[in-house]
């Protein structure tokens, strides 16, 4: 027989590159058609010739913008470096948003088997929401950026088998630290990382029993699940990942005009409590919230279209199979951060908008995540052939005295 890789083997090695390949074309063709700044990008872009670094640090942008302030200060940058028009001020999301497809393969690929990677893959790529927003100047397709960077260096450090190697926690340190400054949703994605570094890479079916009953301060990295430098090591960068985003808060929302800190709040809750965007605090309504919250889920953000019912099913399925095998660590990184901002919506620190798709806009950093589960969905179905039913047993022989009778 021959060893030579047959076609479709030659194929199949190449199809990350090309479902990148062909996502990076929608992204540069929706980028070069360059359509005119609509009111949210103009009233930013107005802004940025008016903007220094020092005064992004002590409040708002004009118009009452407050965006994230790595991605402020890099637009100031680009702005004045080739111009303050479409084309330049948009770069730095197609850029980003392009840098999203390899970021989610590599998670796949970490947390997934390679055909199911591909298929997170795919929906990343043809994403509509993500094509769209990756040439908007606004900071979503950077959103979705982080949270799939973050979602990948979780992935090259806690996936292994054994404990991690404190190299390996040098990577989604670089990450946790940049991230609050580009993306301010990228901290819903920031606290499963957390979660998952102390817990151990031993399966749960090969652990003592007690730790399940001191499961909260194993969580806390304070119970023997990896050894004692890593814990050490893992508590020492939370520490920094907190001090990092209280700074950050400390900057942007304190600042030296606290006052201004948050201008137009009231008129953004009044909009978000227009589109039902947050979780209601009575019972009976908030079954039926979250019942539409989900199905529209798949519609909105997500833009499966016709696909939003089976998107549904391999979510559940998805779900389902992280739960039974006991995968704790991609059940957390994949379904935390929806149950995270749907606890802030509760009390009105974050929109979660499924109405349509100018509202859901904020929530593309959940889709990565998204995507993943869908997959997971996907790969735990396995399709096997129906058995045939047996076949009779044989006549047994007639006796010789009936055999000459006849």
């Amino acid at each position: 027989l021959s060893t030579r890789p047959t076609l479709f083997t030659a194929f199949s090695r190449f199809l990350p590159a090309l479902l990148i390949l062909c996502g990076i074309v929608l992204r540069l063709r929706q980028y070069l058609f360059c359509r005119s700044l609509w009111l949210d990008e103009a009233f930013l872009a107005n802004s940025m010739p008016h903007e220094s670094f020092a005064q992004i640090l002590t409040g708002p942008l004009q118009y009452g913008h407050v965006m994230p302030l790595g991605f402020t200060a890099l637009s100031i940058l680009l702005s004045s470096a080739f111009g303050n028009h479409e084309l330049a001020l948009r770069f730095l999301p197609l850029l980003l948003g392009c840098a999203t497809l390899p970021l989610v393969y590599a998670a796949a690929k970490t947390w997934l088997s390679r055909p199911a990677a591909l298929l997170a893959l795919a929906l990343a790529a043809f994403s509509e929401n993500l094509i769209y927003y990756s040439s908007e100047f606004k900071p979503y397709s950077v959103d979705a950026f982080f949270a799939a960077a973050l979602l990948a260096a979780a992935g090259r450090a806690f996936a292994a088998p054994s404990p991690s190697s404190l190299r390996r926690l040098l990577l989604p340190a670089l990450v946790g630290l940049l991230a609050p400054w580009f993306s301010q949703p990228s901290l819903f994605v920031l606290a499963p990382v957390a979660i998952c570094g102390p817990l151990s890479p031993v399966p749960l079916r090969h652990r003592s029993p007690s730790l399940f009953v001191l499961a909260p301060v194993a969580l806390c990295g304070l119970l023997p699940p990896v050894p004692f430098r890593h814990r050490l090591a893992w508590l020492a960068l939370l520490a920094l990942w907190g001090l990092n985003v209280l700074a950050l808060f400390g900057i942007q929302y304190g600042g030296l005009n606290p006052a201004n800190a948050l201008p137009g709040k009231d008129w953004v809750l009044f909009f978000f409590s227009a589109e039902n965007a947050f979780m209601p605090a009575r019972t009976p309504d908030l079954f039926y919230w979250l019942r539409d919250t989900f199905i529209r889920t798949f519609t909105s953000p997500a833009c499966l279209g016709i696909g939003s019912i089976p998107g549904m099913v391999l979510f559940v399925a998805g779900t389902f199979q992280l739960l039974v095998s006991r995968r704790i660590k991609p059940l957390l990184l994949f379904l935390l951060p929806i149950a995270l901002c749907l606890l802030a919506s509760r009390f009105q620190l974050y929109a979660f908008d499924t109405l349509h798709r100018l509202g859901s806009r904020g929530l593309l950093f959940l889709l990565p995540g998204l995507y993943l589960a869908i997959a997971a969905g996907a790969a735990s179905l396995r399709f096997q052939p129906i058995p045939k039913p047996p076949s009779p047993p044989p006549a047994p022989p007639l006796p010789c005295s009936q055999t000459l009778f006849f």
